[in-house]
């Protein structure tokens, strides 16, 4: 955290949102794999990797999808 820096507790707008959002993802992974996100390192730097390239391909094709359909 930064030095000095005021600590602001979320509780409505758009921070909000992302936090419910992210809340909500890690309910649904504690129900799917019957745990919460480890903190073991149980996923190693290639999943990881894996994971953030999957990531740039979905939001890839939907940000190429959505200008197509603005460009038309």
């Amino acid at each position: 955290m930064l030095q000095g820096a005021k600590v602001m507790i979320v509780i409505e707008g758009n921070n909000k949102k992302v936090m419910d959002y992210i809340s909500r993802r890690l309910d649904i992974g504690n129900v799917k794999f019957g745990k919460e996100m480890p903190l073991d390192g149980t996923y190693n730097l290639e999943d990881v990797l894996e994971e953030a390239v999957d990531m740039a391909i979905y939001l890839t094709a939907l940000i190429l999808y959505m200008k197509d359909k603005t460009d038309a």
